[in-house]
Formats: structure tokens, sequence, C-alpha cells
């Protein structure tokens, strides 16, 4: 537009594309035993191997790594789970918490506070559902439990199903958005459920979440829900949401945001799934 002689004026827009963030990114639980002292980033199942000299199918950890790669997994931090309080806040952009066949209650505990945003993956007992295996589980809506461990021929231990479960939040936010739930999804490898679950345990037990096995389906996960025994929440990784929007680049969030962020979405956002669809 010319408004004098030899002057020009250009009307223009600028358009910023918001910046790509990963969702759903998991820390694995790692037991003495396996010597791991410092923060591991994995992004492959080879690198992986690099690190530990080889795979051992024997090994709880490595069949939950590889179980969290083949089900879709992009990358994933190993620490181990007596260096999780101090190690975990340093990584501003994790958001789940996974046992990976290791007991992460104490550390779960103190890290899953108000403003954290983090999640927990729990894993049920590797024996039956019996009152006695379930009695030491937390009554918290920051975590959620999985039921039954997992089985594979190429594996020779009894795969955590929280390895897997990890994979499928981050399978869930990519592929339909962080505002769905990781629910009536196959498994992938032959993954099969090493107990099984009836329609009656299913009905009773509402704060387990389910992996069951359906004629013509294979190996599903049932529903997501959290534990909370006098009122499950059910639906979505609600942590990875909140940690988007604590993340800096929003501005006008921040970490302070969290707690009244969660107690909206609490008990609202959250779906049901009952049935197979």
């Amino acid at each position: 537009m010319a408004n004098e002689p030899g002057v020009l004026l250009e009307d223009s827009l600028e358009t910023k594309q918001a910046p790509h963030l990963e969702t759903a990114i998991p820390v694995f639980a790692v037991g003495a035993e396996v010597g791991i002292t410092q923060t591991i980033r994995i992004e492959t199942l080879n690198e992986f191997k690099t690190h530990m000299g080889s795979f051992n199918a024997s090994q709880t950890l490595h069949v939950a790594v590889r179980s969290f790669f083949d089900n879709g997994g992009a990358f994933c931090y190993l620490i181990a789970t007596s260096q999780w309080v101090s190690e975990i806040p340093k990584l501003k952009t994790v958001t789940l918490l996974v046992a990976a066949g290791q007991d992460i209650l104490q550390p779960v505990s103190q890290l899953c506070q108000p403003g954290a945003c983090l999640f927990a993956l729990l894993d049920g007992p590797q024996g039956s559902l019996a009152d006695e295996n379930l009695a030491h589980y937390p009554s918290a809506s920051h975590a959620a439990v999985y039921y039954p461990w997992l089985s594979a021929e190429w594996a020779g231990t009894a795969i955590p199903p929280s390895a897997v479960m990890a994979a499928l939040y981050y399978k869930t936010d990519k592929e339909r958005g962080v505002w769905s739930t990781p629910a009536n999804i196959a498994l992938q490898r032959d993954l099969s459920p090493l107990s099984s679950v009836t329609d009656e345990q299913q009905r009773q037990l509402l704060h387990i979440n389910m992996i069951r096995n359906f004629r013509g389906r294979g190996t599903l996960v049932w529903g997501e829900e959290h534990w909370i025994k006098a009122r499950p929440s059910f639906g979505i990784s609600l942590p990875v949401v909140l940690s988007i929007l604590s993340n800096e680049t929003f501005g006008q969030f921040s970490a302070h945001s969290c707690p009244s962020l969660t107690h909206l979405g609490h008990g609202r956002v959250y779906a049901r799934h009952s049935k197979i669809i």
C-alpha cells in the first residue's frame, strides 16, 4: 500500500510453527544387580545391547526394554531405582515412571507430588489376584497398575507389563493424541498373558488394568484406570497433558499450574473402556 511517493508499506502476518514436543517419556527402574550408576538414554534396542554388552533374554530389564521397543516405544531413560529421587527431577521432560519389574512404590511416593506432573506405571503381582497379593499397592491417582505379567517365545523370563504399557502410552499420544487413552490396543510380537483373567475378576477389580487374550483379536489392553480403591478414575495419561502445558515454551503455564489443572481433570476427562471396540 503506497501512502506517499516512493514509500511502500506492506502488511504481513508472521506465523510461528508450534514446537514439536515429545510426550509420554519414560524412565525405567533398574535394579542394583544390573550395575548402572548413571542416567542412560536409550533410543534403540541395539543401543541398549551396546551399553549392556549383549542381550540376555533371562534378565528382566533386558526383556522389558525389548518389549518397549517392539511395541512402538521411541526412547527411554535407565536410572537405578536407588537414584530416582535425586536424578529424575533433573529430567524436565520425563512424565512416566516405569517399574519394569522393580518395586518403585517408595520413590514414586516421593516424586509424584503436586506440580511434578509424573505418572507411575506399576506391575501387578506375578502370581494370582489374591487379596494378599494386592494389599501393598497404594491408593493414589498418580499411578496405574497392570496385570498380568507377559510371556513371549524369545523371552527366558516373565515380561513386566509396565514396560509394554510405556510404549503404548507413547504410541497412543503420537497416533491418537494425548487426549486418548491407551486401551483396546493389541500388543505386538506375540506377547501373551501369563495368567488368565475372568470376566468376574474384571468386574470386581476395577482398580486393576487388565491385559487379556481375545480370540481373533490377540492380546489386548482392556482399559486404563488409576489405582483409587474407593473411586477409580478412568482415562488418558493426564500428567502427560499437564507436562505439555507446563513446558516453558507455552510461557503463561508453569510447573506450578499442575495442581490446579489436575483437580479440574480428575474424574472428568477420563472415559471408561469396558468393552472391546
